[in-house]
């Protein structure tokens, strides 16, 4: 399924995003917004890997702050699930600063799609 400028892939044990060319806040806002609107995360989901190394971030750090409220309002969705991204450096400083500032979330980043996968569907 393809959605502007990310395509979604549901897998049995994760939900993959990725992303092209320009990405804006707004579309990270939207882009959860359609994932919980569709129910695309299933019980048997571990985790949501983005994949972001085809991109270029339009905004700053601390526009990530804006996404929290996402987070607050569907915890317990998301709450359960691993949140991996694939990003190049030096991109890789937006979401560990995510993930610093949201602390209740267990997020982490990574370079390839497998070693992501890999520490989704981990026990």
């Amino acid at each position: 399924m393809h959605t502007n400028k990310v395509e979604y892939t549901i897998e049995d044990l994760f939900l993959y995003r990725k992303f092209y060319g320009d990405i804006r806040i707004e579309d990270l806002r939207k882009s959860l917004d359609h994932i919980i609107k569709n129910e695309m995360i299933h019980k048997s989901h571990k985790g949501l890997i983005s994949d972001f190394s085809d991109v270029n971030f339009l905004f700053s750090p601390k526009d990530l702050l804006s996404i929290k409220s996402l987070f607050t309002k569907n915890h317990q969705i998301l709450s359960k699930l691993r949140l991996a991204q694939i990003v190049t450096s030096p991109q890789i400083v937006l979401p560990v600063l995510f993930a610093d500032a949201n602390p209740d979330v267990v997020s982490k980043s990574f370079s390839t799609f497998e070693a992501a996968r890999n520490w989704v569907i981990a026990e």
